[in-house]
């Protein structure tokens, strides 16, 4: 029996670039969803999907930031 595929989810980031040449780069949070506020209770990071990827990168700051929310508890599974 094959145990189900994970699916594919990304961290949504922002980054820019240093005077000297280096780059800054964090992850976005947000408030923690069920599952993880099992284990943080501040935060957790802001998960994509792969179709959010044109919206995150392509779209106005405003409809981008849309995205940042938490990720849906049914999609996510706690592993022992």
């Amino acid at each position: 029996m094959h145990e189900e595929e994970p699916e594919l989810f990304l961290f949504a980031g922002i980054w820019r670039p240093g005077d000297n040449g280096e780059k800054f780069m964090a992850f976005l949070t947000c408030e923690p969803n069920e599952t993880v506020k099992a284990v943080h209770l501040k935060a957790m990071p802001v998960m994509l999907d792969v179709a959010d990827i044109p919206r995150w990168l392509e779209s106005p700051r405003v409809d981008a930031c849309e995205l940042a929310k938490p990720f849906a508890d049914a999609r996510m599974r706690v592993l022992d």
